[in-house]
């Protein structure tokens, strides 16, 4: 429990701060959509994804019928996203899917409202 504990601690104000910034700055979603265009920076940034998710899933890979779960869900997400970032022809869709999320602001709120969750459960349940 206390590496849930400290992984929601990480994850829940990383979401909410990542979904308030994005949501008070309309515009920071498209401008770091631009940044994608460099297949370069989407493999390496990539290989590092990967490195950080399989980290946290060796360390947080525990499926039980409650809220942590959803760190463990989170951890695989971490790692699907950065196998799916080291191959090239996967960065169309990517793109194409940033691009449609900047006009979804639910998607963002989704964020904030997860990370709000978290970090509620990890600091004051």
């Amino acid at each position: 429990m206390d590496t849930t504990l400290l992984l929601a601690q990480i994850f829940g104000p990383l979401l909410a701060l990542l979904g308030l910034s994005i949501l008070t700055n309309p515009g920071l979603l498209e401008k770091v959509v631009k940044l994608h265009d460099d297949t370069a920076i989407l493999w390496v940034s990539g290989l590092m994804t990967v490195a950080l998710g399989l980290l946290l899933v060796l360390k947080h890979n525990i499926w039980v019928q409650n809220w942590t779960v959803i760190i463990t869900i989170l951890c695989w997400l971490v790692l699907v996203k950065g196998v799916v970032l080291i191959f090239p022809f996967t960065h169309g869709p990517i793109i194409k899917f940033g691009k449609s999320m900047s006009k979804h602001s639910w998607i963002v709120g989704i964020h904030f409202l997860l990370g709000l969750y978290l970090s509620y459960m990890a600091y004051f349940a």
